[in-house]
């Protein structure tokens, strides 16, 4: 009996298991701007940003600074929950869309890439935040 086809069915059972265990897109070393937040385009004029490390983020809230922490396993994303900003006085518009900002990162579950678009989703697939990509 030949072992030939033994053989390529094993290679082919091989090839699927690594196919299986395939990482999704990888954020490390990604910058972003907010284009949206819950459906409703970022305020004119006003810059928001998310930079992703390793296993940090970080960025601007269009008046203040933030980090964080954040893990990424294929198309889930989760924020450590413990976010950090400084304290600088905002306008109420920009704080109000800084803190809804820290809900939605907070609250994002995974993660879509298309091209140049990122987009955070809450657990039902929502839409939480869109952002655009921004050259390094």
């Amino acid at each position: 009996m030949s072992r030939t086809p033994l053989l390529i069915v094993c290679l082919l059972l091989a090839t699927s298991l690594l196919a299986g265990c395939a990482a999704g897109p990888s954020l490390e070393g990604t910058r972003w701007q907010l284009a949206q937040l819950n459906g409703q385009p970022a305020l004119e004029g006003v810059t928001v940003t998310l930079s992703l490390e390793k296993d940090s983020l970080g960025g601007s809230d269009g008046c203040n600074t933030y980090g964080g922490s954040y893990t990424t396993k294929d198309s889930a994303f989760k924020t450590s929950g413990n976010l950090f900003s400084t304290m600088m006085y905002c306008s109420d518009d920009i704080n109000n869309q800084s803190t809804a900002y820290y809900t939605a990162l907070n609250s994002a579950v995974s993660f879509t890439l298309d091209g140049q678009i990122l987009t955070l989703l809450d657990a039902s697939g929502n839409t939480l935040l869109q952002f655009s990509k921004l050259q390094n």
